[in-house]
């Protein structure tokens, strides 16, 4: 669904008077392949150019070097911006910055309208949409009076609309409280069970514990790959890269520390009970 091949990308810095000044590499040589379907979670502190990768994933950024492919087609090729885009939808950290609607229905209509898809189609859609979502109760409220998890499950559901691909989420639960990041990963689920590609940035540990495969990016680089037992069983390398494990794994580290034996591969609270009942 998405693939890369030594992506680089410069950004242009300015002085305090706005001035230009010298490039700056935020990526360098990143190669990663997103099959259909796939759950992948990119990890990494501020800074390691996660953000940068997720806005090259729709062509919000063209590569300085090296080529990204979102469902065969390259970004760099201007005729084929309008389909990539349509076909990887991006959700952003801040919901409000995505809603343009009124009323919840008329957001969520929105994409389709723009993308000429008729009527009937579009309320289809829209009604099909609020229900995978659970905002069917909300469909005449204003986006204002949601919740934090509600405003970012209905950007998701407006996304949904343009029927893309691929979801792509640029940190999505920064700025909600618990119970919005679950109601966000729920969603997750939800897409995945649609046979969606869905890549999530997140500097939430727990969160990449669900993902099919991690990629770890540091200074623009990815410096890890793997599935979530492999990332998080080498919990040196983790923190190597200034990111905490999950609570579940650090528990599990500091038991082996001590002399229990228990394997890398737990995960989960229920994992850990399980392991510690057989013993």
């Amino acid at each position: 669904m998405i693939r890369t091949e030594s992506l680089a990308y410069d950004y242009q810095t300015y002085d305090s008077d706005g001035n230009p000044g010298g490039m700056v590499r935020a990526l360098k040589g990143v190669d990663l392949n997103i099959g259909q379907g796939q759950f992948v979670a990119v990890l990494g502190r501020n800074g390691s150019g996660k953000s940068t990768l997720a806005k090259h994933m729709n062509a919000l950024l063209l590569p300085s070097e090296g080529t990204v492919w979102v469902d065969g087609k390259d970004t760099k090729d201007a005729d084929e911006i309008w389909e990539i885009r349509q076909n990887a939808g991006m959700v952003f950290q801040n919901p409000d910055n995505q809603i343009v609607g009124t009323v919840v229905e008329e957001d969520v209509g929105f994409g389709p309208e723009n993308i000429g898809v008729p009527t009937q189609e579009i309320w289809k859609r829209v009604n099909h949409c609020l229900s995978r979502m659970g905002l069917e109760p909300f469909r005449y409220d204003s986006p204002n009076t949601l919740s934090g998890g509600q405003k970012q499950r209905l950007s998701i559901a407006g996304i949904l609309a343009m029927e893309p691909k691929c979801v792509i989420m640029d940190e999505p639960t920064a700025m909600l409280d618990p119970g919005g990041r679950r109601e966000v990963m729920q969603s997750i689920q939800d897409l995945l069970t649609q046979g969606l590609t869905v890549v999530l940035i997140t500097h939430y540990m727990e969160e990449a514990v669900e993902a099919d495969l991690i990629y770890v990016m540091d200074h623009g680089n990815v410096v890890m790959s793997g599935s979530p037992v492999e990332i998080f069983s080498d919990v040196d390398t983790i923190r190597q890269y200034g990111l905490t494990p999950p609570q579940i794994v650090e528990v599990v580290d500091g038991l082996i520390r001590r002399g229990i034996d228990l394997d890398r591969s737990i995960l989960t609270t229920e994992e850990l009970a399980d392991a510690l009942c057989r013993k």
